[in-house]
């Protein structure tokens, strides 16, 4: 045999060899194929659930389900600052942003939601009942449309405004809501509140350090607890009442902390 034929059933041998691990039963070695199942995604689970409370008539809870969906298919981080009238919303937004987006004064008080994001240059745009119905407006102009004194009663019936300001802590995604005084649960502002706690992905409640956690901030605050995942709370005015958070009740509402091992 020559040296050429050698080599050849030589590589013949070694394409026999290949094609017999081809051969192999990977029912048997399942570590041995080459497919990878994929875990399904959140959202693929969501659907699955949604279409669980469909089959077993839960809409109450399909409804959740798909507002949660929503919200994490949303890219935008959206959190609501909520409150009692006149306890220091308006000005932390525009402190957090560090400008004035959102009128405050002594005898201003939101009517309108307002919603503070990122863009390019400063801008206004008004949302009515229709989603559709956007308008923008200068942003000078922003107190008429979404204070009590220029639009009492939201006599507008707008849905929201959209104020958009260049800076960097909003570029990320992050949606600040500027909401009208809940008023407690059963009032209208605070209804609305309620409806919209679960698109949002955290809540801070602003309470001035005048007096104590009201009856009505309480209940909010624990069914807001209920059903969103991150809640903050944020006293106003300590510089006129240094004392007031070391006697808050705010703690009651939480389990006691207790350091891991």
């Amino acid at each position: 045999m020559t040296e050429l034929d050698s080599h050849d059933h030589t590589n013949i041998a070694s394409n026999n060899d290949i094609a017999s691990d081809n051969d192999v039963d990977h029912n048997h070695h399942p570590h041995l194929t080459g497919a990878v199942t994929m875990p399904p995604t959140a959202a693929e689970l969501l659907d699955l659930a949604i279409r669980a409370t469909t089959a077993y008539r839960r809409e109450d809870l399909g409804a959740r389900l798909a507002v949660t969906r929503r919200r994490l298919l949303d890219p935008e981080v959206r959190v609501l600052v909520v409150g009692e009238f006149k306890q220091g919303k308006s000005m932390l937004v525009n402190s957090l942003v560090d400008a004035p987006v959102c009128p405050v004064d002594d005898d201003l008080a939101t009517a309108v939601p307002t919603l503070v994001r990122y863009a390019p240059e400063p801008s206004v745009v008004l949302v009515g009942d229709d989603e559709h119905q956007r308008r923008p407006v200068p942003i000078d102009q922003l107190a008429r449309h979404v204070s009590e004194a220029g639009n009492p009663g939201n006599r507008e019936r707008l849905r929201h405004a959209e104020v958009g300001v260049p800076r960097t802590v909003l570029s990320g995604g992050l949606c600040l809501v500027d909401t009208p005084g809940v008023g407690g649960l059963d009032s209208a502002h605070g209804a609305s509140t309620m409806a919209v706690l679960p698109t949002a992905d955290a809540v801070i409640l602003v309470s001035d350090a005048a007096q104590e956690y009201t009856g009505p901030e309480l209940d909010f605050l624990r069914q807001a607890m209920k059903m969103c995942p991150t809640v903050l709370c944020v006293l106003t005015k300590t510089d006129l009442y240094p004392l007031a958070a070391a006697s808050s009740p705010i703690r009651t509402l939480l389990p006691p902390w207790r350091p891991t091992a």
